[in-house]
């Protein structure tokens, strides 16, 4: 998997608008994930600390609101309820090409869903033009 390989292109660590320290992106997971250094789960155990305690507080947090953005982005483009059947450079290309669309969208106010989007697969492109 690339993100145990290092292979994805995550950014460089940056600093937090309150602080001159720089911080490395991570990643949330659940309880079922392995530890690893660029992963956050929550702390296990029934007698945590208060501060052990926010750490988890906090951190379901931000899972819920990356859960309700990816479920807010899947409703919305219909080409991200199925397996997206290419090769994963294009995979790439199409996410980043929904997510800057859906920002678009959100930064011209637009309320309404786009259920008409469509994802056209390779093998729909060869009999549309064998037609």
């Amino acid at each position: 998997m690339n993100i145990h390989q290092r292979k994805l292109k995550i950014p460089t660590p940056k600093k937090l608008p309150w602080s001159e320290e720089k911080l490395p992106y991570y990643f949330i997971g659940d309880g079922a994930h392995l530890l690893r250094e660029y992963l956050m789960k929550p702390m296990r155990g029934q007698r945590l600390t208060t501060q052990e305690s926010n750490y988890n507080y906090r951190l379901s947090r931000a899972r819920c609101v990356v859960e309700n953005s990816f479920g807010r982005i899947s409703k919305k483009w219909e080409v991200l309820q199925k397996t997206i059947q290419q090769k994963p450079e294009n995979v790439e290309k199409v996410m980043k090409g929904i997510c800057i669309l859906h920002n678009i969208l959100i930064d011209k106010n637009d309320k309404t869903l786009i259920n008409d989007v469509k994802y056209v697969n390779e093998q729909e492109v060869q009999e549309d033009k064998q037609q």
